[in-house]
């Protein structure tokens, strides 16, 4: 298996941003504010850039 052939079965973008946006919420959600997060998403990018 290629690099090529992982590429073209990951989701579309807006999906992957989703379920990160998500996993991060989730985990700020539940776990305490002093404990270490695996996950995390900013937001407070430019428009155009996002970070997770």
């Amino acid at each position: 298996m290629t690099v090529h052939d992982v590429a073209g079965m990951l989701p579309d973008s807006p999906i992957v941003r989703d379920v990160c946006w998500s996993t991060a919420m989730v985990e700020a959600v539940l776990l305490h504010p002093d404990g270490e997060r695996y996950h995390s998403f900013s937001a407070s990018w430019p428009e155009t850039e996002e970070l997770a």
